[in-house]
């Protein structure tokens, strides 16, 4: 009985001493090093074609590579998306936040957030839209006379109505009517709107559907500027301050994204079939936006929108471009 109890001491012993030798914690590899904690990064997107960068990012696993996990939140309004950036519910937004409203936002409260990528609206690479039933009789803007417009809700699509159409039209007016986006069409379709102002893909999937044609394409580059600087992404002044090397990750990561699509357009269009309601096929109908990296930016041009908005009153004070954009040191290549 000794022995066996002896014997079976010896065993657990052993037991014991393989473990320790064996044992690595959760925080070391096979080879002895310790492994890189991953960190989430909260993103607000909407379900349009400008934010492609945070898509390509996810699927193309750039974020990956820095040992981030983004976690992607979709938005239904801009506004809403950019309340919960300021309020640091999420960190950041990639491709597609307007910069009407970031203007607006900075002329209230100023340095709440920084602008680090921008994409422009060329009149052959259109975002934006003016739609009209397939077999309708509007041919010309002025066939818009007392007829329906819808846009998504915002000040921005209100303020894009009036110099699309009725600056165009007057003293005739059209009559605008706000609505969620994927409502457009339907709302279009069914005749109780007369036509559309979209951005991408509902102008895309409205013309394979047969339901709408182009009236007016490229409207922020044709009736607000050349080469308009529509929108980009946007970090949170909380996450900058907080977590200021992970925003350098971040800020890596979604530059080398950007680089990539735009070598690679069937990226693009795959990754914006992950999370828009389109097919493969579609995206590739889809005109690919022009994305300019901050070192890429025109801030004259930038300068110079903000400053059309003013004389517009859709801001109250004037907006200094350079005070919107990240300090350049902070971006990592």
């Amino acid at each position: 009985m000794k022995k066996i109890f002896w014997w079976g001491l010896g065993l657990l012993a052993l037991v014991a001493i393989i473990f320790v030798i064996t044992y690595k914690s959760p925080t070391q590899t096979s080879d002895n090093q310790t492994t890189v904690q991953k960190e989430i990064v909260r993103v607000g997107y909407r379900e349009h074609g400008a934010y492609w960068p945070l898509f390509v990012g996810i699927e193309n696993n750039f974020f990956a590579k820095e040992n981030i996990i983004v976690e992607p939140i979709p938005f239904n309004s801009t506004n809403q998306m950019m309340e919960a950036l300021i309020a640091g519910q999420i960190d950041a937004s990639l491709g597609g936040v307007n910069t009407t409203l970031l203007a607006t936002l900075e002329s209230k409260s100023p340095s709440e957030f920084k602008l680090f990528t921008l994409f422009t609206e060329s009149e052959d690479k259109y975002f934006s839209a003016l739609l009209v039933r397939a077999d309708s009789n509007i041919n010309e803007l002025s066939d818009l006379a007392d007829k329906k417009v819808s846009t998504q809700p915002g000040s921005t699509t209100k303020f894009l109505f009036k110099k699309t159409v009725n600056d165009k039209i007057a003293p005739a007016e059209a009559v605008l009517e706000q609505m969620d986006a994927n409502l457009q069409l339907g709302s279009l379709e069914s005749g109780q709107t007369d036509a559309a102002i979209v951005f991408e893909p509902t102008a895309t999937i409205g013309i394979d559907k047969g339901i709408a044609r182009i009236l007016k394409q490229s409207l922020w580059s044709s009736d607000i500027m050349t080469n308009c600087p529509v929108g980009g992404s946007v970090l949170g002044k909380k996450f900058l301050e907080t977590k200021p090397e992970l925003a350098k990750k971040f800020i890596k990561a979604t530059n080398e994204a950007i680089i990539f699509g735009k070598k690679d357009n069937i990226a693009i269009q795959k990754a914006i079939a992950m999370y828009l309601p389109i097919t493969i096929n579609l995206a590739k109908k889809m005109p690919i936006l022009d994305n300019h990296l901050l070192d890429e930016i025109d801030v004259n041009q930038l300068q110079s929108f903000f400053d059309l908005l003013l004389k517009e009153g859709e801001i109250n004070k004037p907006v200094n471009a350079e005070d919107i954009l990240l300090p350049i040191y902070a971006e990592s290549k």
